[in-house]
């Protein structure tokens, strides 16, 4: 995915390079580009030199942003939100693919295994394991949780050959997992894309405008209104793309909706600035979306930018990063919101093609 999002990146750049002499003028990056605000020392791997890679997740509570580092010698760390420097949570070797703040501590998923650990830290207990303590592989991609229930998906095979993934769920009182239904690759591939709940059903998205919505009662699965072009995100009331609108050489971008109710797809964001294309949406929680982008600035070089759309649809632009082009981040993990800012994972080729992440801040 950050592969075909350079190369977009590199199509709205050399567009906007040809034919500029009718459009308005493009803004400048130092307009911006102060209000992006690194938190963490860059992880590049551990003593060791191997890899760090980007997590999968990030929780607030209290002051505090959590992650896992992500590292060989991986752990839960809990860093101000002023920056400084992390405290160590929990030691986990195994990969971090969800983590929530619930009351005075964090639920956390290693693919289809869910743990609690106090916020002040402790030992991890583990809460569910879908595989029964089998050593097999977790081929659990997305997972959620709700008040009552976990919730998660796997590569599965239908009765008739046909590959996709089923769609779960187990009450956190206990008791047998259920599958809630199968999506097959032709609906929503599995892992790409992203996975919500609503109040009756499991939804997912992915590229190409292909979404599914698997009920809680088992009922069959359905599509939602076909989308656009690139999938920018999911939420419990709808999907939501990116589409090219009119003349493909103008670089041209809005992003369309497709309402979880099964209604008819409509313009969530009409007029982005030109040469700007959404690539993540998320709801806030209070009432107002952020948008990341990548945007062709006066520098000549595409940014990563950052919009909070209101429920009018009217635009704010909060911030954009400072390098640009190459050094510019990518961002495909949910943030961690407050009130008064919102909290990044922000992945980067550095200058030397290393390989490297940060927390960063905006204010909103």
């Amino acid at each position: 995915m950050r592969a075909s999002l350079l190369s977009l990146a590199t199509a709205v750049t050399l567009a906007a390079s040809c034919g500029d002499q009718a459009v308005p003028p493009l803004q400048s990056a130092e307009t911006c580009a102060g209000a992006w605000q690194p938190l963490s020392a860059r992880y590049f791997g551990d003593e060791r030199g191997d890899f760090s890679f980007a997590p999968w997740a990030i929780a607030y509570a209290n002051g505090l942003i959590y992650y896992d580092t992500s590292t060989t010698a991986a752990e839960i760390v809990a860093l101000p939100v002023a920056g400084g420097s992390p405290s160590p949570v929990v030691p986990f070797q195994l990969a971090v693919t969800g983590l929530w703040a619930e009351g005075d501590h964090l639920l956390f998923a290693n693919g289809s295994k869910f743990y609690s650990v106090p916020l002040t830290g402790g030992t991890p207990s583990l809460l569910f394991d879908a595989l029964g303590g089998q050593q097999i592989p977790d081929e659990s991609l997305v997972q959620d949780v709700s008040p009552t229930h976990f919730y998660w998906n796997a590569l599965d095979m239908s009765a008739d050959g046909q590959s996709g993934m089923s769609v779960w769920r187990a009450a956190r009182t206990g008791g047998n997992p259920v599958k809630l239904g199968f999506v097959p690759d032709n609906v929503v591939l599995p892992g790409v894309g992203g996975m919500a709940l609503a109040s009756d059903a499991v939804l997912f998205a992915g590229d190409l405008g292909f979404s599914a919505v698997v009920p809680f009662d088992g009922g069959a699965v359905r599509a939602l209104a076909p989308g656009g072009d690139y999938y920018c995100g999911v939420d419990s009331s709808g999907a939501y793309w990116a589409s090219v609108v009119g003349d493909p050489t103008e670089e041209r971008f809005t992003i369309v909706f497709s309402p979880a109710d099964g209604g008819a797809r409509r313009t969530f964001w009409a007029y982005p600035p030109r040469h700007t294309l959404p690539f993540r949406i998320w709801q806030t929680g209070d009432g107002s979306w952020l948008v990341i982008a990548l945007q062709r600035f006066s520098d000549g070089l595409t940014h990563t930018s950052f919009w909070e759309l209101d429920a009018a649809g009217n635009a704010r632009l909060l911030a954009c990063d400072p390098g640009g082009g190459n050094l510019s981040p990518y961002i495909d993990t949910r943030p961690a919101f407050t009130p008064e800012a919102a909290f990044f994972m922000a992945s980067y080729v550095e200058a030397t093609g290393t390989l490297a992440w940060e927390i960063a801040r905006i204010a909103r």
